[in-house]
């Protein structure tokens, strides 16, 4: 009689959606197959069924055995998985989502004022409504990409404002199609062919496009050559070797689900309660202030999230009240799939691996907020539950004191039959199980598990642009979700306590890398054991990719034990970003990495030209990070850092300055910039203390993991806390000295000068992100002379006579000459600037408040203040102040502090 999916509710005996074979309708109270008064709006959700039919069902025919996983699911949340991706073609909302997520987004930034500010309310209101249920998250991602859609032919700022007010009321009065129509034409005038790199030219365009947007780490891979190592492939494009496109092999990447093995699941008598866990908009507005990339299906940056939630005042704090709500809703309940499978989307991008494919999930911006608003409000339950198991549960430093415990062991016991066995599993976050994941973050993280069953309920549609179609994710986690690899920690942790042998051997776990270290025989037991429980995890080791590391005269017993699997035997091998093993394949490892980023630099170099201040950012704020944490995993590597070192005084910062730099320069720039310098730490110099500070600061790890002793992660915190401030102390008494050792051959003149910017505090500037839109962006010439009367150097390319008075031209003539009104400019700007300040603050500013009245017939002059505050010091009363400018490197102030100047 026209049967029903039981899991779907999809049509046809056998369902075409989910092709589960099973029809009928499922009462979900009494549990039977075709009940005839279930509503097919009940179906899958936990709304009991009325009283009647209970009482008027028909007895049962067939009785369902349910899976493991299902009955699992049940105990747990009360639910089942979907099995499926949900949604319904024919509705109306998901045929404009899908119109939406294939828009070619370029997407205007939210401009300020009364349209920013209606703009972040109807935004709210939509967030809110989703929240309660009344709306699918579809609409949210569909507002988005039609609102801020980028029109080739509306630029200006006062035009751009116009068109949204427009979009705003069409939205307002339900003419959704009209917009979306409207999107799509946009979108497509916009469009030009995808081309490669291109010139140099073109290569520092986009890298300064990115620096001025924010977007530091990916400025710096574009710049560098390293955003992938052979771009992002075309989905109809053939993979080499494979004879299958791109599209096939990220679709077996993403495999079926599979029936979980019983001890996949934690064993648990009584299930721990379901706390509701508060999430407020405090949470909201911390995790915004730090998020960061790129834009998931919707096309929606994370910076222009963070403006939503951020810039507009009273607006914004209700958007993030908006958020909060949701987080609330998705934490503490059970909500339908259907009403969030949009907003679990992902968009879906293959990196080509040369040889292989790379797939790089990027989820919606706000999902990305959820889910680390999440992780802030319960990651510390992972922390103390995996401890030093699994070191990927957000534990400070755990990959540093991963690689510390297994130098140490190979170094203590290598070459007496001991060795190093480094594991590599196959498509690991795309295989484990995810029902067992779901159940064991129900027994072990209860404050987030209902949040994970809701995202991971149904299975997340990937997006590929260049094609209709779209591959689901069916297991494992999901690429693009902030709480995966926390998901992940959680479901492999059973497995890792069933390997767990401490009188046999020690094994080390960070997410999928799996490392043991023992005698050669055991390690060989410990492999076959994995191999043999992995699968049930889904965990599965590849013995192709798999190394053997041990001293060279271990070598052929571990030939003999391992040349059946497969495995390569060696003397060195890489591990999570260092290297463990002989001293030369660690030394080469360093200098092949110095030489990739003195490449780097040089790339920076060139960009430095026309965009001094973008390269500058760049290399303090991202690609020093990178040596910073090698030094750290690596012991008594400073000497390889020589060619670095030469590479950034010889060739960088005189690019930078525009001409070459003294000796004591070079020694003045590495320091920090509240101490005069440039924020670029010598390398080499760093290179000297930061291994030793990083086995100080996680030697708490190492003895849990070698068993010596408990784990505590309160003590861990304090004892990283403790290092850091130990190393703060020693670096702020380095810097001061290194300072007066530095300015003591100076001249009187330039000493003073950089003593100035110290002791005034005045070098916030130079770490502050050349951002466009809040207009902190400075001009090649405009930055090079800020660093040349930073450092009391002579301006580059300076007139040598003055045009207006005909004076020798220097740069305090250019400050002081009364010809063309300069000064009266240079006055008016800073009480300008003043005057826009305090109105942020106080509601009346008057500029240039009269006074006195001038009075001809008695002479007195009129009296005209520069500004006029209301309420600074009392209320309802008026403080004036007056503006000057005071020139203190004047001759005549030349023996005078700066302070005694200004007073």
């Amino acid at each position: 009689a026209g049967g029903r999916c039981c899991t779907c509710n999809g049509p046809h005996a056998k369902c075409i959606r989910c092709a589960c074979k099973r029809a009928g309708r499922l009462c979900i109270s009494c549990n039977a197959l075709n009940c005839q008064n279930v509503d097919s709006n009940q179906i899958g959700r936990t709304t009991p069924i009325v009283e009647a039919c209970i009482q008027e069902r028909p007895p049962p025919v067939v009785e369902l055995q349910r899976p493991l996983g299902d009955t699992k699911m049940h105990e747990a949340f009360g639910a089942s998985l979907l099995h499926c991706e949900g949604g319904n073609r024919n509705d109306v909302w998901d045929a404009r989502w899908l119109k939406a997520v294939h828009l070619k987004c370029q997407q205007y930034d939210l401009p300020g004022g009364a349209v920013g500010r209606e703009f972040v309310s109807l935004l709210s209101e939509e967030v809110s409504s989703l929240s309660r249920g009344e709306v699918k998250s579809e609409r949210i991602i569909v507002f988005l990409a039609v609102m801020l859609q980028r029109d080739a032919l509306v630029k200006k700022g006062e035009d751009i404002r116009c068109l949204l007010k427009r979009r705003i009321e069409t939205w307002r009065s339900g003419r959704i199609d009209e917009l979306l129509y409207d999107a799509e034409r946009c979108a497509h005038q916009l469009h030009k062919p995808q081309q490669g790199k291109g010139d140099d030219e073109h290569i520092i365009r986009v890298f300064t496009r990115l620096m001025l947007r924010g977007r530091v780490r990916a400025a710096v891979r574009w710049m560098t050559d390293r955003a992938s190592s052979g771009g992002i492939l075309d989905p109809t494009a053939m993979v080499n070797g494979t004879g299958k496109t791109v599209l096939e092999v990220l679709k077996e990447k993403h495999p079926e689900p599979r029936e979980a093995a019983e001890r996949a699941f934690l064993a648990c008598d009584e299930l721990p309660p379901l706390v509701d866990v508060d999430v407020t908009a405090g949470h909201i507005e911390r995790v915004t202030r730090k998020i960061q990339g790129g834009a998931g299906p919707g096309g929606t940056l994370a910076m222009q999230w963070q403006d939503f939630l951020l810039r507009y005042g009273a607006h914004s704090e209700r958007l993030r009240d908006a958020v909060a709500e949701l987080a609330r809703h998705l934490a503490n309940t059970i909500v339908h799939w259907d009403d969030i499978r949009a907003l679990m989307s992902s968009r879906l991008l293959a990196l080509d691996k040369c040889p292989g494919v790379r797939p790089i999930g990027v989820g919606e911006v706000l999902r990305r907020i959820l889910g680390k608003a999440m992780a802030l409000a319960t990651g510390m339950d992972v922390e103390e539950t995996c401890g030093t198991d699994q070191l990927c549960s957000g534990i400070k430093a755990g990959i540093e004191g991963a690689v510390h415990t297994m130098r140490e062991l190979f170094e203590e016991k290598a070459g007496t039959g001991w060795g190093l066995l480094l594991v590599d599993a196959k498509n690991a976050f795309n295989s484990v199980n995810r029902e067992a994941a779901l159940w064991n973050s129900r027994v072990l993280w209860p404050r987030c598990s209902r949040f994970l069953f809701n995202t991971y309920r149904g299975y997340a549609t990937l997006v590929l642009q260049g094609t209709p179609e779209f591959v689901l994710s069916r297991e494992g986690v999901t690429q693009g979700d902030p709480l995966s690899m926390l998901m992940y920690a959680i479901a492999v942790l059973p497995l890792i306590h069933a390997l767990t042998d401490r009188d046999r051997w020690d094994q080390n776990w960070y997410a999928d890398d799996s490392a043991c270290a023992a005698k050669l025989t055991r390690l060989r037991e410990w492999f076959d054991r994995l191999t043999e429980l992995g699968p049930d995890f889904g965990y599965y080791p590849e013995p192709r990719k798999t190394i053997v590391v041990v001293k060279p005269e271990d070598q052929a017993e571990a030939c003999e034990l391992f040349d059946d699997l497969g495995i390569v035997v060696k003397s060195g091998q890489r591990f999570l970003g260092s290297f463990i093993g002989d001293h030369e394949g660690t030394q080469e490892f360093v200098e092949q990495k110095v030489q990739e980023w003195v490449h780097c630099v040089e790339k920076l170099t060139k960009a430095s030209e026309s965009q001094p201040q973008a390269a500058q950012m760049a290399l303090t704020k991202s690609l020093q990070f990178e040596w910073a944490y090698l030094q750290r995993v690596v012991p008594n590597c400073a000497d390889a850092f020589e060619p670095l070192r030469d590479t950034i005084n010889q060739k960088f910062w005189p690019t930078v300055l525009g001409e070459g730099i003294s000796q004591q320069e070079k020694i003045l720039f590495s320091l920090p910039t509240r101490k005069g310098g440039l924020g670029v730490r010598d390398p080499v110099e760093s290179a000297q203390f930061s291994h030793s500070v990083s086995v100080e600061g996680t030697v708490k790890i190492v003895r849990s993991i070698k068993g010596e002793e408990e784990f505590s992660v309160l003590a861990h915190k304090a004892m990283i806390a403790e290092t850091q401030a130990r190393l703060r102390d020693h670096q702020r008494v380095q810097d001061q000295r290194k300072l007066e050792e530095t300015l003591e051959p100076m001249d009187d003149r330039k000493r003073c000068v950089i003593m100035r910017a110290v002791d005034g505090k005045t070098s916030g500037w130079l770490n502050v992100l050349p951002i466009a839109r809040h207009q902190f962006d400075l001009s090649a010439v405009e930055f090079r002379d800020a660093l040349a009367m930073r450092y009391c150097r002579p301006l580059i390319r300076m007139p040598t006579m003055c045009d207006g008075c005909g004076a020798a031209f220097t740069l305090s003539h250019a400050l002081d000459c009364k010809k063309g009104g300069l000064i009266t400019q240079r006055h008016n700007e800073v009480r300008d600037a003043l005057g826009d300040i305090a109105a942020l603050a106080y509601k009346e500013v008057v500029r240039e408040p009269v006074v006195r009245e001038a009075d001809e017939t008695r002479g007195v002059s009129a009296l005209v203040a520069d500004l006029g505050v209301r309420g600074v010091w009392q209320p309802q009363t008026e403080a004036l102040f007056d503006v000057r400018v005071v020139d203190t490197d004047a001759q005549s102030y030349a023996h005078r502090t700066v302070s005694a100047v200004l007073s």
